[in-house]
């Protein structure tokens, strides 16, 4: 199939009537349709500004440009056609009969398309040159965008983007005049009813008119038409009739299956438009909810700002006790550092001292953690009843080795609840959550995740009396653990120091070999 410019030149150098024709009948139903829309409606003058434009075109082939987009010189040719003929009287009463005949065949214009209707043209007047050549390929000839690329000197993703461009230039001007649709809708309206069928026989009147307009523009003389060219110019008025004939039934098969098609379409559109309800719901659901965790998280943030503040205060009021010599006896709140409910983080234990419960628990905990046997002395003893053991220097060693891992580890703590059995005893119950896990997100103090427990721990602790330090109380049957001769002298050591009635309660718990190195060095001693 030859193009635009292959016909022209066709045209051009031999004079071929087949190529103009063909050009007519490619472009008979775009010029008409402009004109259509120009005159009003009015069929007549339409076909009179068709047969100009097309005269013109025969006329003015010769001095065209070898890169002219043929489709958008017609529709500007049109233009020029249709304003000199708006200017002579119209004769309404024929012109009327005829402009009814084309309505019945017209299909239903859309509410879109009577909006845009009467703007079209005007708003197409005032794109530039390449924007208009660019609508009117790809919406009223209704070519791809690859064949419009090679009509512009382009490639199909340049003409796809002058498309979006011109067509978004095309809605802007529609809106300035009040009409305001989208791009989508632009676009279906003037792909369904830019273009319209012309009346039958009106394409081969044009052409013959055309070329006899044309060959008589181009010569110095005047030529008188014999019968054999009236013997021509009748077989192409009767072919180009029986064309136009099928090409109107083409039309109107073409019209009835938009029509089907737009029938089709309008539960789906229905459907689109629900569904863009729920999205809109959703996504302003949503937004909701983004608000609402902003605020929560606003609120935690303030919540431990103000735990961190309350623990401030509690410790303040304990030193003010101590100055005023309140013993723990005096207050209900042994838990004076530790809030009952708020969460440390490992990481951060600190030697916080031995004055409370919850402090020497944390003291502990912090000496384990940095290996400091001398200071897990200082803050542990073994009970029997009401007094205290000693701790050896072996024992604490050990018990920095064997726990290292387990506070130097990723976890949190909680204080759940603190018992007092009496002025000097307490206990402290811990619950652990691992934060170190694969499975668990990174612990931040600042906004901790929820709360799982993985492990809870019944801490005892005790103190001598009202001014005494407070000391986690061991597991007594830990002292047995004597591993080597080293242990067995460390341990016999300490039993030495008990006082005897102290010692008779823990004979029965002491292996025989530390009780041999005892009676040794005892006796050394007594020497």
């Amino acid at each position: 199939m030859q193009d635009d410019r292959q016909l022209l030149r066709g045209y051009v150098a031999d004079g071929s009537e087949a190529a103009f024709g063909e050009l007519v009948a490619r472009y008979v139903n775009l010029v008409y349709s402009a004109a259509l829309r120009r005159t009003g409606g009015d069929a007549h003058l339409a076909q009179e500004v068709a047969q100009l434009v097309f005269t013109d075109l025969a006329r003015k082939a010769r001095s065209l440009p070898a890169n002219v987009v043929l489709a958008g010189w017609l529709h500007r040719a049109t233009r020029y056609a249709a304003a000199q003929l708006l200017r002579a009287e119209r004769r309404r009463a024929a012109r009327e009969q005829e402009a009814l005949t084309m309505n019945a065949l017209a299909p239903e214009p859309t509410a879109d398309w009577e909006q845009i209707r009467p703007l079209l043209d005007q708003a197409l007047d005032e794109l530039g040159s390449n924007d208009r050549d660019a609508l009117i390929l790809r919406f009223f000839e209704q070519r791809s965008l690859a064949e419009v690329g090679v009509a512009l000197g382009s490639n199909e993703d340049a003409a796809r983007k002058r498309v979006a461009r011109a067509l978004e230039k095309l809605r802007g001007i529609f809106t300035k005049r009040g009409v305001t649709l989208t791009g989508a809708a632009i676009a279906g309206a003037v792909s369904a009813n830019a273009v319209q069928a012309v009346p039958l026989g009106l394409a081969a009147k044009i052409s013959a008119a055309a070329l006899l307009a044309g060959t008589t523009l181009t010569t110095t003389t005047a030529v008188v038409m014999t019968t054999l060219q009236k013997t021509i110019i009748g077989a192409t008025l009767a072919v180009a009739a029986a064309g136009a004939i099928y090409e109107a039934r083409q039309a109107a098969t073409a019209r009835a299956e938009v029509q089907a098609l737009k029938q089709a379409q309008a539960p789906l559109a229905q459907q689109i438009q629900r569904l863009t309800r729920h999205r809109d719901e959703a996504t302003n659901l949503v937004a909701g909810l983004q608000e609402e965790v902003e605020r929560l998280n606003r609120n935690t943030a303030e919540l431990l700002r103000l735990r961190g503040q309350m623990s401030s205060l509690r410790r303040e009021l304990a030193d003010t006790k101590r100055k005023m010599g309140l013993s723990d006896a005096q207050s209900s709140d042994l838990a004076t550092r530790w809030v009952i409910g708020e969460t440390k983080w490992n990481p951060h234990w600190e030697d916080l001292g031995l004055s409370s419960p919850d402090a020497a628990v944390q003291t502990y905990w912090c000496a384990i953690a940095n290996t400091n046997a001398q200071r897990i002395k200082q803050c542990m003893c073994f009970d029997r009843v009401t007094n205290c053991i000693l701790v050896s220097d072996i024992f604490a060693k050990r018990e920095a080795r064997a726990n290292q891992g387990w506070y130097q580890g990723r976890w949190a703590a909680r204080l759940a609840a603190v018992t007092q059995g009496s002025p000097c005893r307490a206990q402290l119950q811990i619950d652990w959550m691992a934060v170190g896990r694969p499975d668990r997100l990174p612990f931040d103090p600042a906004n901790p995740p929820k709360w799982i427990t993985d492990r809870t721990e019944t801490v005892e602790v005790m103190r001598n009396g009202a001014e005494e330090d407070w000391k986690v109380v061991g597991d007594e049957h830990r002292i047995m653990l004597t591993l080597d001769d080293e242990d067995s002298e460390a341990v016999a050591k300490m039993l030495i120091q008990m006082p005897p009635e102290q010692l008779e309660q823990v004979k029965s718990l002491i292996p025989d070999r530390t009780l041999r190195v005892f009676k040794e060095l005892k006796a050394k001693s007594v020497k």
